[in-house]
């Protein structure tokens, strides 16, 4: 079908919907200093060296509760993520189907066959009993659904295993519950005085009075994870996606 250009199904809300979330990655990495500083009362103050030097200047972990605005970050980042493939479908579903818009196509996330198919009738290979008026999956094009197919996380698909990772994420900021994050400190840098060098001590380590100390550590997802590198690493795969599709609105 010939649209008119001002009304053509795009990607361009999807890619808006990234860009945003990149914006909001970027914020976050910028709050991980401050967060980490929050988080150790400003600063690490005890005792003084006698030798003007730290021993045994290795990392030790030193767990903290990342503050609110963190998770609030994570939440907004993926939720523009888990809108721009939304995006990308109702997008599809319009391609397909001569500009008609249906509300209920979104991106969908299963981890079994068994369970793709009650989004399908029966009369096309599905298991649903639904009437096939109040389904749309398979409204798409027959070569859109196959691809959508095979972008779920179903058992051995280890490459699309980061949707379970965005689904996750995103479900409990969902219910209006911020996402489960904590921070640590690996170590932090000092210079005996300012004519010497800055070397690393321990996080644990403790600092006279006076001594300028730059903490470093990282926020952590409760898994374990680096809050700001799965973002991005999601980031990078919603846009791949994208990409997959990006030639049939062209």
């Amino acid at each position: 079908m010939s649209y008119p250009d001002s009304i053509k199904p795009s990607l361009n809300e999807a890619k808006a919907r990234v860009a945003r979330a990149s914006e909001h990655i970027a914020r976050l990495e910028a709050e991980i200093p401050a967060a980490l500083r929050v988080n150790t009362g400003g600063a690490v103050v005890v005792s003084a060296q006698t030798t003007g030097r730290f021993e045994n200047a290795t990392d030790t972990f030193v767990p903290t509760i990342a503050p609110p605005i963190v998770a609030i970050l994570i939440g907004e980042t993926v939720y523009n993520l888990k809108a721009a493939l939304d995006y990308l479908v109702s997008a599809l579903f319009e391609l397909d189907n001569s500009g008609k818009r249906n509300s209920s196509a979104k991106f969908i996330i299963e981890q079994s066959e068994n369970a793709w198919d009650k989004y399908l009738p029966i009369s096309c290979g599905g298991t649903s009993t639904k009437d096939p008026r109040k389904l749309w999956l398979q409204k798409l094009t027959a070569s859109h659904r196959a691809e959508l197919k095979r972008l779920q996380p179903f058992p051995g698909r280890h490459e699309t295993q980061w949707l379970l990772t965005l689904q996750g994420l995103t479900n409990p900021d969902r219910h209006s519950r911020l996402t489960w994050v904590r921070s640590r400190i690996t170590h932090i840098t000092v210079a005996a005085n300012p004519s010497e060098p800055a070397f690393k001590v321990p996080a644990t380590s403790h600092l006279p009075v006076g001594v300028e100390a730059q903490i470093t550590g990282e926020i952590l997802l409760k898994d374990g994870a680096r809050v700001e590198e799965t973002l991005r690493a999601i980031a990078s795969q919603v846009t791949y996606v994208l990409n997959i599709f990006e030639p049939d609105f062209n």
